[in-house]
């Protein structure tokens, strides 16, 4: 194989086997994750397609859309590797800005490349441009790549595209302090994610009737559970920076309840969610003893106030919606009910198994 890559073109029969090795060899390191030897692999092969069928060739130009493919993976890996302890350093960043600079003029348009193939690449070379530049704290200049991404991906119909630019931006604009704009760009990202839900449902449900299969009456499966907990939980942070208590406690649960549900209690993202929905009961606890005081001194207390009716709320609307039987009213408002009392059976209700 190394010969007949050193000695220039072979028979056709011969260069079409080393063509099918490369593919091979390719698939196996593509699994390992060695994605820049992919890239030169891919790079012999566009050289011999090349002496073979013409440069603008369709099996070259979709060559070339492997090694723009490949070009995001390397830059998704790092910019993912910096999301951990490890930070990423300058010549790192520099070759992330290289290999999406060559993934640019790879996905430039051409006649021989189908378009959805061409715009999916150029999606996350968007999208890797975001997380590039806010990690480089340019946080507008990421923006702007984010509403390129977004653009691109509603003209398309990339819905699960969508819902990661909208989460990009959602965490850019609170970066900025505009908690009321990245709330807007979260919802929207709920919406994106309840649209490919349903979808899927009906894609399975399709796939069943075809089969001779029951359909359930009911969707039991969450398809993108770890995408809607990732949702509610920035949600809850947005809600928390705006001091919207109760429907930052309603977004937590949620969240926890989603992530219980899919993933399990002992699942980091469910421990994590549960603390965060803790935290925020926690900062509440001031506000029942500024209650009291006002009380005291006979002060009208608005219902948000008070912790019981935080704890009211989030109760009617995120429990009630989850299907789980409702604890009775009366048991709330009943006299020597106490907030606390009436709080702690909520958070119990965060260890018992309920559907969301």
């Amino acid at each position: 194989f190394r010969f007949a890559m050193q000695n220039g073109p072979q028979p056709d029969l011969e260069m079409g086997s080393m063509l099918e090795e490369i593919r091979e060899i390719s698939l196996k390191l593509a699994q390992e994750g060695a994605y820049l030897e992919c890239i030169s692999l891919h790079e012999k092969a566009v050289r011999i397609k090349t002496r073979l069928y013409g440069a603008e060739s369709e099996s070259v130009m979709m060559e070339q859309m492997e090694i723009a493919h490949f070009y995001n993976k390397v830059a998704t890996h790092i910019l993912h590797r910096a999301d951990g302890p490890v930070q990423i350093s300058h010549q790192e960043v520099e070759q992330v800005k290289k290999y999406l600079k060559m993934c640019e003029i790879l996905t430039e348009p051409h006649p021989a490349v189908p378009e959805d193939r061409r715009l999916s690449i150029r999606s996350t070379m968007y999208n890797n441009l975001t997380c590039l530049h806010k990690k480089d704290g340019k946080h507008r200049i990421a923006l702007q790549y984010a509403h390129k991404a977004l653009k691109l991906q509603k003209k398309h119909g990339m819905l699960e595209d969508q819902a990661a630019s909208l989460l990009n931006m959602c965490a850019l604009n609170s970066t900025l302090g505009k908690h009321q704009l990245a709330l807007t760009n979260v919802r929207a990202a709920i919406d994106v994610v309840l649209a490919l839900e349903e979808q899927r449902f009906q894609h399975d449900t399709i796939m069943l009737q075809e089969q001779g299969k029951v359909v359930p009456d009911t969707k039991d499966k969450i398809y993108y559970a770890p995408l809607q907990v990732m949702c509610y939980t920035n949600m809850g942070t947005e809600h928390e920076h705006l001091k919207q208590w109760p429907e930052c406690l309603e977004a937590y649960q949620v969240a926890y309840q989603l992530s219980f549900m899919a993933m399990g209690a002992d699942h980091p993202l469910t421990v994590r969610c549960k603390q965060s929905f803790v935290e925020v009961y926690k900062k509440t606890e001031n506000r029942v003893e500024e209650a009291r005081r006002k009380a005291a001194k006979k002060v009208v207390v608005t219902p948000t106030d008070t912790l019981h009716d935080l704890a009211l709320h989030t109760h009617r609307k995120a429990l009630f919606r989850s299907g789980q039987k409702s604890i009775p009213k009366r048991q709330a408002q009943s006299i020597g009910a106490s907030a606390e009392a009436y709080t702690n059976t909520l958070l119990h209700n965060l260890s018992v198994h309920h559907r969301p």
